[in-house]
């Protein structure tokens, strides 16, 4: 994984352990629990494993990523991502633009929209190739809203 932010951005990632891929498990926080990135920064993410990811008290199971920042997201799985709020996997708002592609999401689950992924605030979104299982939301899009 590469995260380049510009130097007012920021970002915080959970612990890492890898052996030959990045994987990252049991992570919780209140939103963003394996990865938050706010103000302009800029993610490419590949090869990499999200299990048991929990939002806490906001949204972004795993990933958060807001404020003008841009993410590439590639080969990689979402296992049991759970947020409070929305984006049970990924929660996306006022952002650039964000490219999913090569993915797999596999019961992720939100207390309010989108179970796998939630975008808000006008944010740009490609997804291609990607597989969505189980995935639910109490409110709307078990997938994507």
């Amino acid at each position: 994984m590469r995260a380049a932010p510009p130097a007012s951005s920021s970002v915080r990632l959970c612990r890492l352990s890898s052996s030959g891929e990045v994987r990252r498990s049991a992570c919780t926080a209140d939103e963003g629990a394996a990865i938050l990135s706010n103000d302009g920064a800029s993610l490419s993410i590949s090869a990499t494993s999200f299990t048991n990811c929990r939002a806490s008290a906001g949204s972004g199971g795993a990933i958060s990523v807001a404020t003008g920042s841009t993410m590439t997201l590639t080969t990689s799985v979402f296992d049991n991502c759970t947020a409070a709020g929305s984006g049970g996997a990924i929660s996306i708002a006022s952002t650039e633009s964000m490219t999913l592609s090569t993915l797999v999401f596999d019961k992720c689950s939100a207390e309010g929209n989108g179970g796998g992924v939630h975008t808000s605030d006008g944010s740009a979104l490609t997804v291609s190739t990607s597989a969505f299982n189980e995935c639910s939301s109490q409110m709307s899009g078990g997938a994507l809203p």
